[in-house]
């Protein structure tokens, strides 16, 4: 019986390691929880409750209102280029930041209109 304990006593540190996210899933998780990436993934929605709320009532508006994706799309764009431009700033060593630049930045990479 005092093996067992011993035996346990010394794999409680290891498990506790094991189970514990690591600072990548941690870093990434920071960066998802940011207040700009919250409200840009729930920015649709928020404007449809806004506009829900103006509406009623109004039945008329209500029926012909309609979903405008191209001015949709070319804002989203704009706000995804300058995110990715933020966040990935000219540096140093230069030939490196060149190129996470392109291989992010480059055309055809995301979503266009």
């Amino acid at each position: 019986i005092l093996s067992l304990n011993f035996f346990f006593q010394s794999v409680k540190p290891r498990l506790s390691r094991l189970l514990q996210p690591s600072l990548e899933t941690r870093v990434k998780a920071a960066l998802l929880s940011r207040k700009e990436v919250v409200e840009f993934l729930d920015s649709s929605v928020v404007e449809q409750e806004d506009d829900e709320e103006e509406d009623e009532g109004d039945v008329s508006t209500i029926s012909s209102s309609t979903f405008e994706f191209d001015p949709y799309m070319t804002s989203k764009a704009e706000s995804v280029n300058k995110a990715l431009d933020e966040a990935i700033p000219i540096g140093e060593p230069l030939k490196i930041h060149e190129a996470m630049r392109y291989a992010i930045l480059a055309a055809g990479k995301r979503v266009r209109p």
